[in-house]
């Protein structure tokens, strides 16, 4: 039934057959056994061994275990992050199959990152992403803030599926909740340093947290980065077009953060972060490779293999583009600066009623000058220069009020606010020798207003049965201003230069769960979702005077699962069902060097996923493993731009214009980003010495399936499957000096997640006889080989 329901034949049909003892275990009970009287002996065991991690989750905005509550999540806890050597979310997305997070050729949002086939465009400046970041209660739905947290992280959740009730917009496809260490109540404190081989980098991380009274506590962390590069930059060596640097990227980040925790008496809890991040590096494409060429070598002439590995041809602007705009210099570079706050305050009225208060400030300062046509220094009239500025500033606060009533009733209301502002400058041109402006160089602003109210009520007719529900009311207002570079409108008819100047969007996302929890080893749930992704304006490169706008993108649908601990607490099992349907669908283009978003398409994502974790026999040593299959497919997509090159008999035959075709049909294709299969597995082992000491080794492999990189689905634009293989080995001894070396991608598999059309190269689209384009994209990092040294110093004194 499952296997018919996928549509994915036999393959489906076997994942059943693995993954149908989990049920089968967690239902069937004995005969004359009461399946609650189990329940103690199952969470006594686990906690007596110690073994399992109790991992405490918020996704309903409350605390729960993680077995307890009725969403698909992915968490790893502190000791787990520690155990496997986790320090990125990158390294986050290996553990969770369906999950992909990465860097973006060109993209000044910081990245792309898409779960279960569901993301948005990136490279649009003022896009707002489909699977947001929650980092310490603080929200924003762009790529880039992922770095604020991913130093000092105490615990990581992967919420998937649409969480438009509990965390608002841009919920989409899920969230990543990141959870950063906070003050305990003795003197802790850690350092370490580590290098790593292939890419030259050295890094170094710590904290330092201690009680300042008996009911304030401080917590310090920082850290900091030198990367000289793992890929080498063969370009022809040229006086005026460099390169600047024969090795990339180029990385030197450093930043910090603050937490204040203050807690007078048991009613009443404040806990204040604060973090700031500054990023320079050699340009936003540092790593743009051309990873296929139809003619076997660049169209644009100069030396290239035309395939994903540690090799780029990148020349500098050379010094004619000044002429036209100081933003565009001679040496590509990028600088970024963020900063990151958060305010939780948490008041019992009573024993029954609590009060919560989330302030949020964010803001995002991103300067860059880039040679975004990967070109030889030999070919100067194809170096396409592209210099900007982008400014966002947003601030948010969330108030609720929930209950814990001892009776079978429950609620929780609240309602959000969000002031938002973004600015962006923009110019393009070509040619190096004399240089020429592609487009009218102009400065965008974005003003935002967003506000919702919202509530929920669970309902326990038994103890073993919870039903509950509630409803996100969202309204949003956003206006648009794009002006010249000397301030002049672009006219439509003033004040605003625009065609389309401001537009506002409402949204009513309703849930509902059923979830049946007959002891304390088994949960199984099914609900009804729905959310969001907002709509807005795109300020990518293009003709400002036209309509720059587009709407929201929908999505709605059924998840269900079943979470079980088995055999005493041995064995840790998971296992969800989900359908969606995607109305609205953002679909981000470029056509030239001009970006297109609109909402063209509407499509589906089904899919089966389960994960176990199994406690051995054999002491220390744990197992673990997880399977996904995805079918995410454009339901209806028939106006889908062509890409570079593509012919009548390749499918660009619709939307004639002038007797040129410039569309296709891609209903029924797959989303792009969207991998059918994704498989982890797992080994961790961990000794403990007489004299105290630990040594702990682990090996992750990771597989993902084939999946289209480019929303054009063009053939070029696929990457082919792939397997990573991270091991690590550390040693702790007793005095709290630890020495590691930790693997990564040691299989040096280079992957890429998003490309595009290299610029200037292609021909005949839309007719018989057409020249495809090169095709560009910023590749993954091979493999990584690090040595790091860590001391850590904890439980001297306390309060």
């Amino acid at each position: 039934m499952i296997s018919k329901w996928l549509g994915c034949g036999s393959a489906a049909t076997m994942a059943c057959v693995l993954l149908s003892p989990l049920l089968a275990r967690s239902a069937i009970a004995q005969p004359g056994v009461d399946p609650a009287a189990n329940a103690a002996p199952l969470i006594s065991a686990s906690k007596e061994t110690g073994e399992v991690e109790d991992i405490i989750v918020t996704a309903r905005r409350r605390d729960e275990s993680l077995i307890s509550t009725p969403v698909t999540i992915a968490a790893i806890g502190a000791r787990e992050l520690d155990r496997r050597a986790i320090v990125n979310l990158e390294g986050i997305a290996r553990t969770v199959p369906q999950l992909i997070i990465g860097n973006a050729s060109g993209s000044v949002q910081g990245g792309a990152i898409s779960l279960r086939g569901i993301s948005a465009g990136d490279s649009n400046p003022f896009g707002d992403q489909a699977v947001a970041f929650n980092i310490d209660g603080v929200q924003i739905a762009r790529a880039a803030p992922r770095r604020m947290g991913e130093f000092d992280m105490a615990q990581v959740e992967v919420l998937k599926g649409p969480q438009a009730l509990y965390f608002g917009k841009n919920s989409p496809g899920g969230i990543v909740v990141i959870r950063t260490g906070d003050p305990g109540n003795s003197f802790e404190s850690r350092a370490s340093i580590g290098y790593e081989t292939y890419g030259r980098e050295v890094r170094g991380e710590g904290y330092v947290s201690a009680p300042i009274t008996n009911s304030l506590g401080i917590r310090i962390a920082g850290y900091g980065s030198r990367m000289n590069g793992w890929v080498t930059n063969i370009t022809t060596p040229s006086p005026l077009y460099g390169p600047g640097y024969r090795s990339a990227p180029r990385d030197r980040e450093y930043g910090g953060r603050i937490t204040l925790k203050w807690e007078p008496d048991t009613a009443f809890t404040a806990r204040l972060k604060f973090a700031y991040g500054s990023l320079k590096s050699a340009g936003l494409a540092a790593n743009t490779q051309r990873v296929s060429c139809p003619r076997g070598t660049s169209q644009l002439g100069g030396p290239d293999d035309c395939k994903a590995d540690n090799v780029v041809v990148r020349s500098n602007l050379g010094p004619a583009f000044a002429k036209l705009s100081p933003l565009l210099v001679s040496n590509p570079f990028a600088k970024q600066q963020q900063y990151l706050g958060g305010l939780d305050l948490q008041y019992k009225l009573s024993d029954d009623l609590t009060l919560s208060s989330q302030s949020g400030f964010y803001r995002n300062h991103l300067t860059f000058a880039e040679n975004f046509n990967a070109t030889d220094s030999t070919v100067p009239t194809a170096i396409l220069a592209s210099g900007g500025a982008l400014t966002i500033r947003e601030l948010s606060e969330e108030a609720r009020l929930s209950s814990d009533f001892k009776g079978p009733v429950n609620f929780m209301v609240g309602g959000y606010f969000q002031d938002s502002k973004l600015d962006y400058d923009s110019v393009t041109a070509l040619n190096a020798v004399t240089p020429t402006l592609i487009s009218v160089p102009y400065h965008a602003n974005q003003k935002g207003m967003a506000y919702s109210v919202f509530g929920s009520v669970s309902f326990k007719p038994v103890e073993q049965l919870e039903i509950s529900g509630g409803a996100r009311y969202s309204y949003e207002r956003k206006r648009y201003a794009p002006t010249q570079v000397s301030g002049a409108p672009f006219d439509p008819t003033l004040p605003g230069g625009t065609l389309v100047p401001k537009r506002s969007w409402t949204n009513t996302s309703p849930e509902a769960t059923i979830s049946y929890r007959p002891n304390d080893a088994l949960t199984v749930f099914t609900s009804y979702r729905q959310g969001f992704l907002s709509g807005g304006f795109n300020s990518g490169n293009g003709n400002q005077a036209l309509d720059r706008s587009y709407g929201q993108q929908t999505v709605k649908g059924f998840e269900g699962g079943v979470k079980s601990r088995l055999f005493d607490g041995a064995v840790t099992a998971n296992l969800s069902l989900y359908s969606y349907k995607i109305a609205g669908q953002q679909v981000t283009s470029l056509i030239g060097v001009t970006q297109v978003v609109t909402n063209a398409a509407t499509s589906r994502t089904k899919g089966i996923e389960g994960d176990l974790t199994w406690k051995t026999p054999v002491a220390g040593l744990n197992l673990r493993g997880g399977a996904s299959y995805n079918k995410a497919r454009y339901v209806n997509y028939t106006n889908a731009p062509c890409y570079a090159g593509q012919t009548i008999a390749q499918g660009c035959n619709l939307g004639a214009v002038g007797g040129i075709f410039r569309a296709q049909n891609l209903s029924g294709f797959d989303l792009p980003r969207a991998p059918h299969w994704g498989q982890t597995a797992g080994a961790n082992y961990t000794a403990n010495g007489a004299d105290g000491s630990e040594f702990n080794v682990s090996v992750d492999a990771n597989h993902t399936s084939g999946y289209f990189t480019d929303s054009t689905n063009k053939p070029a634009s696929y990457q082919r499957g792939y397997w990573l293989l991270d091991a690590s080995a550390k040693v702790t001894l007793a005095s709290g000096i630890e020495f590691a070396l930790i693997g990564r991608n040691l299989t040096n598999r280079y992957y890429f997640q998003r490309s595009a059309d290299n610029p200037l190269t292609g021909s005949g689209t839309g007719t018989a006889a057409g020249q495809g384009a090169d095709t560009v994209a910023y590749v993954s990092r091979g493999r990584e080989l690090l040595m790091r040294f860590a001391v850590q110093l904890e439980k001297l004194g306390g309060r």
